[in-house]
């Protein structure tokens, strides 16, 4: 159990080209926090992910139910093992509509 494989796919992410399925977080432990931000540092949204499918998918919509503008976005995952040591992932995404 770690996020060293964490992979964001499709990247870029374009609806018109990969239809409306979002964006997903490829390899994810069980139960992880998926934090997404504009380049900027402005939080856009935060994702729970609790299952044991290793995936979970943003729509590209920020907290208000809004979908985000084209950009680069940063994404940080965070989760705990069972012995409770900090485990971190990152990376940027990027939307073309």
């Amino acid at each position: 159990n770690n996020l060293n494989n964490v992979i964001v796919a499709p990247n870029p992410y374009s609806p018109s080209i990969n239809g409306q399925d979002g964006i997903k977080f490829l390899n994810l432990t069980p139960k992880a926090t998926i934090w997404i931000y504009t380049n900027t540092g402005e939080r856009v949204k935060i994702l729970e992910h609790i299952d044991k499918t290793g995936v979970a998918t943003w729509d590209g919509k920020n907290a208000r139910g809004e979908t985000v503008a084209n950009g680069i976005y940063v994404y940080y995952v965070t989760a705990f093992t069972d012995g409770r040591e900090e485990l971190k992932a990152h990376g940027k995404l990027a939307i073309v509509r």
